[in-house]
């Protein structure tokens, strides 16, 4: 009987230590950076280079590299659990390469004469604004410093994109207007994570996170290939706590 009292009381104890203190709200100003596999998609008139020795070189596995800034509102239901959401921008880029020291681009045909230009790659950037959703469980509640995870997905919308490409030799090299050719990116994309970070200090506290995985659940945040791969990122957040006194 008494093993019985024991065992239902440490659930209770647990639940209640959750579920204990005063629902308040704090404001979080977070910059962060995300990194995450594109599976690349064959372009029109790309071809990659072969060698002398009749060796064929290929297209390595890329990355697209997200910058962003958030503004979030945070509603804690307890010391331990809260809701977030609020206005994230986000800039991603994307690169185009071989794994050699250029590729060939067909940018004319005249009769039996083929033309290419030799680039070294092709950068774009995408500008989104974005709603994150997110979940956070605090394992320590207020004090300090204390560890949380947390999940959430970023429905994204894109603002507007811009292409660079870069020539193997500028000197001599017609450069192609690759903006025609080019897709653009998703209108929509809505990645989704989960993380795991430290809180340090009460009312004006930061944060520190490693974002892990990083995927795209719906669409594609480049316009090279699909952005619903693995990747990692680091989160640093300053919070405003309001409606709470001091502890």
């Amino acid at each position: 009987m008494k093993k019985l009292i024991f065992m239902t009381a440490i659930p209770i104890g647990i639940i209640s230590s959750c579920f204990a203190g005063e629902p308040h709200w704090a404001m979080n100003i977070s910059a962060g950076t995300n990194i995450v596999g594109v599976t690349l998609n064959e372009l029109d008139n790309i071809r990659a280079y072969r060698s002398t020795d009749e060796y064929l070189y290929d297209w390595d596995p890329k990355i697209a590299t997200s910058v962003y800034l958030s503004f979030t509102p945070e509603y804690y239901i307890t010391p331990k659990f809260s809701l977030s959401t609020g206005l994230r921008i986000t800039n991603t880029l994307s690169k185009y390469e071989s794994n050699y020291s250029y590729f060939y681009y067909k940018y004319k045909e005249d009769g039996c004469d083929t033309y290419y230009s030799r680039i070294k790659s092709i950068d774009q950037s995408n500008f989104y604004v974005g709603i994150p959703l997110e979940f956070r469980f605090t394992i320590r509640g207020t004090d300090r410093p204390s560890p949380y995870i947390r999940a959430g997905a970023v429905l994204n919308f894109r603002c507007s994109s811009s292409t660079k490409t870069n020539l193997y030799r500028n000197d001599i090299d017609y450069t192609p207007d690759t903006d025609n050719i080019i897709p653009t990116a998703d209108n929509f994309a809505m990645p989704v994570y989960c993380a795991a970070g430290c809180q340090i200090g009460h009312q004006k506290s930061f944060g520190v996170e490693i974002q892990f995985p990083y995927t795209v659940a719906i669409g594609s945040m480049s316009s090279f290939g699909d952005t619903n791969n693995f990747g990692g990122g680091i989160q640093i957040t300053y919070q405003f706590a309001k409606n709470k006194s001091e502890e």
